[in-house]
């Protein structure tokens, strides 16, 4: 796999032709197996099997260095949390720069050219030589681009939704859990809402909390719930890895992702097939003239994730100095 250049990949424009879906079933007939892979899918791009391409599966497996780094905790992907949360890289970088960052400024329209680039709000109109553009694809459809973008870009943009998710934190007293010896931590293969589970309690163990995740097409059939039914859902699933004291929160939150105005859904976006075949090459993060493209879907390596969002900033920096140079 050339995370760099994937267009270069062996056996490239087959592998984007297929889901996963349909690889998963070619290889194997054990419906065990089809369920583990299909969660590995839901947990990891909160999309269906049927809906990603088999080729952006294999591209963000070479991407976070083998599938075992994005399965596992130890070491892995799911090791670690921000101790301040995870808007504590965000907060950080605010606190460098102080006034420069501007809040509650919506972008509603970019003019780019040899000139530069005009970005309208609002309220005011930036200036700048070059812009880099940091959003979610479905956030950059909604703003105007004159001139429009190029019909790669259009057509990278229209292959990649966002994934459908909604996270639900339950918070008890104490992670009660621990004392029956239970680790809080599990994958649900049962016919309620929640896929998988976490303990996400603080590190002085001052409360316990459950965090769960409710993906795909289960979160279209959670979504149409009233808020009460929701949350009786969410807790029967956490009764079932934690206990049935797990049914008595003192407090449950939850975010919808999918209606979220300017995510759209999470955790990235993902590509559909004869996304990357079609569009990849020109569409994917090629700059538009005084327009460069960063966040984590533009990434080479951990492409999804925070580490993935990071790096794509530098690349797009790079790429402003090497213009202006």
């Amino acid at each position: 796999m050339d995370t760099d250049r994937p267009w270069r990949t062996a056996r490239f424009a087959e592998w984007d032709t297929r889901t996963a879906h349909s690889f998963f079933r070619s290889e194997t007939d054990d419906t065990d197996t089809w369920r583990r892979l299909d969660l590995a899918v839901h947990g990891l791009w909160c999309a269906e099997p049927h809906e990603i391409s088999l080729f952006h599966v294999l591209f963000c497996i070479a991407a976070a260095g083998g599938f075992e780094q994005l399965m596992e905790t130890r070491g892995c992907a799911q090791d670690s949390r921000f101790s301040t949360g995870a808007a504590g890289p965000a907060h950080a970088v605010a606190a460098l720069l102080g006034e420069r960052v501007r809040l509650v400024e919506q972008v509603r329209a970019v003019e780019h050219g040899t000139g530069g680039v005009r970005v309208h709000t609002d309220s005011t109109v930036l200036r700048a030589r070059r812009a880099v553009v940091a959003l979610p694809p479905h956030a950059v459809r909604a703003i105007r681009f004159t001139p429009p973008l190029p019909d790669s870009r259009q057509g990278w943009l229209s292959h990649s939704p966002m994934g459908r998710v909604a996270k639900i934190h339950a918070v008890y007293d104490t992670p009660f859990w621990r004392s029956s010896g239970l680790s809080g931590v599990a994958t649900l293969y049962d016919a309620g809402p929640v896929g998988v589970v976490f303990d996400n309690s603080p590190a002085d163990g001052s409360c316990g909390i459950l965090v769960g995740f409710v993906y795909g097409e289960r979160l279209d059939r959670f979504s149409a719930l009233d808020e009460r039914r929701r949350r009786a859902a969410v807790l029967e699933s956490f009764a079932a890895v934690a206990g049935t004291r797990a049914r008595h929160p003192r407090d449950c939150v939850e975010k919808i992702w999918t209606q979220d105005p300017f995510a759209r859904g999470g955790y990235q976006a993902y590509a559909t097939p004869g996304g990357w075949s079609g569009y990849g090459e020109h569409g994917w993060r090629e700059p538009t003239g005084t327009l460069h493209w960063a966040g984590t879907e533009t990434a080479t390596q951990w492409n999804g994730y925070i580490d993935g969002a990071v790096s794509s900033g530098y690349r797009g920096a790079d790429e402003i100095f090497a213009s202006l140079q």
